[in-house]
């Protein structure tokens, strides 16, 4: 245990970034549709396996403009890198 504290107190500032970014990576996407399945389900009528289908084919749609939208941001000039 005493070891354990050493690191984090020698690490406190990247624990505490970790923490953050950890945390706040859950408000997007997982609390959503964490939060919303079920009433989505409800509302439209799909069975689990049908939203399963439905979040599986959105998040693959997703993933494969990335390589595209990529792409186009690292063409674009920022203002701020002039």
């Amino acid at each position: 245990m005493n070891a354990f504290l050493i690191f984090l107190r020698g690490n406190a500032r990247w624990v505490a970034a970790a923490f953050v970014l950890t945390f706040f990576s859950t408000i997007g996407q997982t609390s959503f549709i964490g939060g919303s399945a079920g009433h989505i389900r409800s509302d439209y009528g799909l069975s689990n396996g049908q939203w399963g289908m439905v979040y599986m084919i959105g998040t693959l749609a997703s993933a494969l403009t990335l390589p595209y939208l990529g792409a186009i941001v690292d063409r674009l000039t920022y203002a701020g890198s002039r």
